[in-house]
């Protein structure tokens, strides 16, 4: 059975003890934060014998019953003062000071108390609770485990999370933090209630001799300073000391120490009597101090967090569960008659919801379309597309409900159909859509299957990169798909608040640019996108530069646009709730040794090459930009460009206008730079490509005609980028 499985039943089973476990052990882990304040704590115990100590608090008081250390390293006291009154107090140990009262605790928390360890049931609620402890143990290790697979191993354990849905983003990222000490209380809780109930434990009397210590009688006791046992142990390691009660042999010293008892005669010093505590009673009370936190204030508040982590967990957990099971579909057709058929892979539902969207739409347009796991792959007599939309888990692992398609797809055939493969990942890890990867070669491989699209990958679910595909799909098969953004998404974004710092004006004609200087407390790099949502609802989304520090915008203003008139009347120091769509895709590469690098954009394309420009350190880079006129838009990017190439930034930069006089389009530039184009091209260097799409179309149409190689071979080879639109 998988780790995930596992994880889930183990939390279905015991959350309601999970929860009340966790609300009464946040509640008792506060109360024993509280309770190191005030500190009566005397720092270095260590260094403080037990013969220091007792003779000081002798000379204090006229009689003492006993001395006691409570697990905060308190001491305390029940004596008689020279006053002749009762004492029971904290104290300074060196000196017998009080430093004050004892605080006991409420009957509120000692009904809390009593709750959490046995539901108010003795022994078979301890039983019970034991077991829950146990349910959370195994919960917390198969949590780690499934953090161990999405993060491919221990060494990677705490490397960047990719950021899904707010409910597997945040219960990935606190797992990280709070798994350890959630498998410390399930460990720690465990073993405490198995110590009690099934571990043999020997009553073990002391056997004293006093027949010694009858010279004695009545004599005077020695001088505590004198006494070697006492010269040897310090207080760090004390819980308590009973004194004699009064001058007789059989009246002693009885010393516990966190790991023995000893009977010290009051007339020699001498041990008259040593027993050690077996090594489960030591474990146990090591376990209690890390069950409850109630040595040390800061542990207790990572317990504390921990309770409010597990709350978290169970929220989290149990909205990703439902959210898969919110992805519901209903097939009008049966596997035998539908004509689509579209598989999927799906291990958190993110794919499933995308699969089950373009299902819902082939319904609608009447086609006859069928939906079910790649696992439940079989023969379709009618069918003449298959669609496969798949992730990858783990190291490059089919998710659960794949992972029998493989063999599955070698051994049925089918008649004669076309096929595409959608493949979901992260490009974080070398085995980027591993699985999407398989299920392609496989269908190739297959004499009945035809390749209807090359295989398509999703980094991160990016509804962007998934609509590339569809736009392809619509293309290729006149059956047209909604590419609405918003169409596609599960939920709503995540926002943050942008400032606005600058807004510039560069051009003056009716559909001008202008460029806006923002600040965003996000990651961010040249070629991201900025997420804008103008009315609350759509999106629209802005090629990002980081130019010292700040997002750079440059904007086309179109009269009725919705994006472009919203930013425009932005006014500085205004923020507006957005965000960074991460775009790695058209990053500027970092592998760029001896290669160059050739930059292509029209007007409002250039934002990002601002950024990668600057913050060049070593590339070869080769601007090409195409404008409509010569105006202060132009004059600014000149201005700019002239400064980066004095500091070696960029080799050369090179600008056509469509509308002045002898003008022409950025692939004119580039024709009459073939030879040098070509000369890159050949030597691996890298074109990227941002601006409009019909720009983009007309650039790889004259790359085909280039070389002996295809605009789709660059693509694949990763020398040829680009964000259009």
């Amino acid at each position: 059975m998988r780790w995930r499985y596992i994880h889930l039943i183990l939390a279905i089973i015991a959350s309601l003890f999970f929860v009340l476990a966790s609300l009464t052990g946040i509640i008792i882990g506060i109360n024993n934060i509280d309770r190191q304040y005030p500190s009566y704590k005397i720092d270095n115990l260590r260094r403080i014998t037990l013969a220091q100590s007792v003779a000081g608090i002798k000379d204090a008081y006229l009689e003492v019953n006993t001395l006691s250390f409570d697990p905060r390293g308190f001491a305390s006291i029940k004596a008689t003062n020279l006053k002749g009154e009762e004492v029971n107090a904290h104290i300074d140990p060196l000196t017998g000071k009080i430093l004050g009262k004892i605080e006991n605790k409420s009957s509120f928390i000692k009904r809390i108390i009593s709750l959490h360890r046995s539901l108010e049931l003795k022994n078979i609620g301890r039983m019970v609770m034991g077991i829950v402890a146990f349910f959370l143990l195994l919960s917390a290790f198969s949590g780690l485990m499934l953090v161990f697979q999405k993060q491919k191993g221990i060494r990677n354990f705490f490397k960047r999370t990719i950021k899904w849905n707010f409910s597997q983003y945040y219960h990935t990222v606190f797992g990280k933090w709070l798994l350890i000490p959630i498998l410390i209380l399930g460990l720690t809780g465990t073993y405490l209630v198995y110590n009690r109930f099934f571990i043999q434990k020997e009553e073990v009397k002391h056997s004293v001799d006093t027949s010694e210590e009858e010279f004695y009688d009545g004599g005077e006791p020695m001088e505590v300073r004198k006494i070697a046992v006492f010269n040897q142990i310090t207080l760090n390691q004390v819980v308590s000391v009973e004194f004699p009660f009064d001058t007789t042999p059989e009246d002693t010293y009885l010393i516990k120490l966190k790991d023995r008892e000893l009977i010290v005669s009051q007339f020699t010093g001498n041990i008259l009597s040593e027993i050690k505590y077996p090594k489960a009673q030591l474990l146990a009370s090591f376990f209690k101090d890390l069950h409850t936190g109630r040595t040390s204030a800061w542990w207790a508040a990572i317990l504390v967090l921990s309770c409010i982590g597990i709350l978290f967990f169970i929220y989290t957990g149990f909205a990703i569960t439902l959210r898969k099971k919110s992805v519901k579909f209903h097939n009008l057709y049966t596997f035998q008659e539908a004509e689509y058929i579209i598989l999927y892979g799906s291990e958190g539902g993110n794919t499933l919801f995308l699969a089950q969207k373009v299902f819902s739409q082939l319904i609608s347009l009447e086609k006859k379309a069928y939906l079910a796991p790649l696992n439940h792959y079989q023969e379709y007599s009618q069918a003449t597309l298959l669609l496969v939309f798949t992730s990858t888990y783990g190291v490059g692992n089919a998710p659960s409900n794949a992972d029998k398609f493989l063999p599955k797809a070698r051994m049925i055939s089918q008649k004669e159909l076309f096929f595409s493969v959608v493949g979901f990942g992260s490009d974080i890890y070398p085995d980027f859509c591993q699985f999407a990867k398989e299920v392609q070669q496989i269908l190739q491989e297959q004499s009945w299957a035809k390749e209807l699209l090359p295989l398509h990958t999703v980094n991160n679910q990016s509804v962007e990169e998934f609509l590339k595909w569809v736009t392809d799909w619509n293309a290729t098969t006149g059956i047209l798909l909604d590419t609405l953004t918003t169409f596609y998404q599960a939920e709503e974004p995540i926002l943050h608040k942008v400032k606005v710092l600058e807004k510039s004006d560069l051009s003056l004609e009716e559909e001008g640019i202008f460029s806006l200087r923002l600040y965003s407390p996000e990651k961010y790099t040249s070629g991201d996108l900025l997420a804008i949502y103008p009315d609350g609802k759509k999106e629209r989304l802005y090629s990002i530069g980081k130019v010292a520090g700040k997002i750079q915008l440059t904007v086309k203003l179109h009269p009725y646009g919705l994006g472009s008139n919203y930013l425009y009347n932005l006014q500085k120091g205004e923020n507006i709730q957005a965000r960074i769509v991460p775009n790695p895709s058209f990053h500027f590469p970092k592998k760029i040794k001896n290669r160059t690098i050739i930059l292509v954009a029209n007007g409002t394309g250039i934002a990002p090459y601002l950024g990668m420009i600057e913050e060049n350190k070593h590339a070869s880079i080769h601007l090409y930009v195409g404008f409509r006129y010569n105006d202060e838009a132009v004059a600014y990017y000149r201005d700019f460009f002239e400064k980066q190439v004095q500091k070696g930034k960029l080799k050369e930069y090179h600008f056509i206008y469509s509308r002045e006089e002898e003008g022409g389009y950025v692939t004119d530039l580039l024709k009459k730079n073939a030879e040098f184009v070509r000369t890159a091209l050949e030597k691996e260097g890298i074109i990227m490509i941002c601006g409009s799409m019909n720009m983009y179309k007309d650039v790889i149409q004259w790359i085909d005609t280039l070389t002996e190689f295809s605009s789709e071979y660059y693509k694949a080879n990763k020398q040829l980028l680009a964000d259009c639109y």
